[in-house]
């Protein structure tokens, strides 16, 4: 994608009314559609949103919004405790103050065990609180439960419920990756056994014998389940890619769902290549270990 246009969803992305998550994504698959894939705009999206929780978070999580958000929950919720769980009042503050709900529910949850166990030491708040909006089944008050949980599953874009989805797409890439090199027969050492060998920054697969694709050497390859924009690529330079480079020589990024096209210019004299798939079976070419010990990289 060209920089132009990422600039032009970005944008679009940011200056968006709704304050629901899936309604930005929906109104940007449906203009930007003709760009590229709803995967790739999903991934601009989830990317916008959560730079926006990190510059918006301290503003947002102040002691003094915290308290405000607990005296209208605890209000509305005290007001008439036995009505019918059917709207949740943690969802509708998220709306209101445009905190994603997942963080609406930490913020709250972490206030109210203060509260009700301020003089209790036995209690570790953080620890506990993590453990609830990983698991809000667990939490004794149906009230509670059903406001934690309502948050959880509707926050498309923040939480617990997004990390273990991009996790689980990032697994499956990473599958994809690793199958692609076993076809081309060529020996490769993956993660863990980089790290079994004292290597704490390891890419995704290490080929024992180094490739060139189109004629650019490649050691190492990196499997990225995302669209890379601008701030993640600057990200996984500063810390992953040079160290990779630094480590184990040149290599290749995958990002599958695309990139910001211009990013990758000034990485090619450097010794990285950026593609958004794996390079075809017609631009690879395999390299004796004869040849590599001799110098050509």
């Amino acid at each position: 994608m060209k920089q132009i246009d990422y600039i032009s969803i970005d944008s679009f992305i940011s200056t968006h009314p709704s304050p629901l998550f899936q309604t930005v994504v929906e109104d940007v698959q449906s203009k930007f559609g003709h760009l590229t894939s709803k995967d790739a705009l999903l991934s601009i999206c989830l990317a916008n949103h959560q730079n926006h929780v990190k510059k918006t978070y301290a503003s947002r999580s102040s002691d003094e919004m915290v308290e405000k958000y607990f005296k209208i929950y605890t209000e509305i919720v005290e007001k008439d405790p036995n009505a019918p769980l059917q709207n949740s009042v943690m969802l509708n503050l998220s709306n209101q103050f445009d905190v994603p709900p997942a963080l609406m529910a930490r913020l709250l949850l972490k206030k109210k065990f203060t509260v009700d166990f301020d003089n209790d030491s036995n209690i570790h708040v953080k620890e506990e609180v993590s453990r609830l909006i990983k698991n809000p089944q667990l939490i004794e008050d149906k009230r509670l439960c059903f406001e934690v949980s309502q948050c959880i599953i509707f926050d498309a874009g923040y939480g617990p419920l997004t990390d273990t989805i991009r996790h689980l797409v990032g697994i499956e890439f990473e599958d994809i990756l690793v199958q692609n090199v076993k076809q081309l027969d060529i020996p490769y050492q993956d993660e863990t056994e980089l790290r079994r060998l004292g290597f704490d920054k390891t890419p995704d697969v290490k080929l024992e014998v180094p490739i060139a694709v189109n004629g650019q050497p490649v050691c190492w390859i990196e499997s990225k389940a995302s669209f890379g924009t601008p701030d993640s690529h600057k990200q996984y330079l500063h810390d992953q890619y040079y160290s990779y480079l630094n480590r184990f020589g040149p290599g290749l990024v995958i990002y599958w769902f695309g990139f910001v096209e211009e990013l990758s210019y000034e990485l090619i004299p450097k010794g990285i290549i950026m593609m958004d798939q794996f390079p075809p079976e017609s631009s690879i070419t395999k390299l004796s270990s004869a040849k590599v010990s001799f110098g050509a990289f």
